[in-house]
């Protein structure tokens, strides 16, 4: 409701589950999520359209596109589980009113690279 929220470029979450793309083995995490966020970011328009949201929770990398019911983007860090990503970082950046995302591993590599489009992520090469 606020001004800065209206007018902002861009809207990005920060939270430890995501509310599509994830799964909750213990079945608690991402039904309460889902009930506390719907009414706010769920539909195709959104009461209160956001841009990209960024998780960890499930220890793997992976970058998923929006879905008809939850519109934005999904990034979610890996770490911490077997053969997972371990110890991703993601750099965000604007730059002329333009969002770029880069996802790079424990070592400083670049393992992915984004911009944002209309709520969309576009892999750069």
């Amino acid at each position: 409701k606020t001004k800065d929220f209206a007018d902002s470029e861009y809207r990005l979450v920060f939270g430890h589950v995501a509310p599509h793309s994830q799964q909750d083995s213990f079945n608690h995490m991402l039904p309460r999520l889902r009930k506390m966020t719907e009414g706010l970011f769920k539909g195709n328009p959104a009461k209160y359209p956001i841009d990209l949201w960024f998780a960890g929770h499930i220890h793997r990398y992976q970058a998923i596109p929006g879905t008809n019911e939850w519109q934005f983007p999904v990034i979610t860090l890996g770490g911490g589980a077997g053969k997972s990503f371990p110890g991703a970082a993601i750099l965000v950046e604007i730059k002329n009113k333009k969002l770029y995302i880069t996802a790079f591993d424990t070592n400083g590599e670049i393992n992915d690279k984004f911009s944002m489009e209309d709520r969309q992520l576009k892999k750069n090469e």
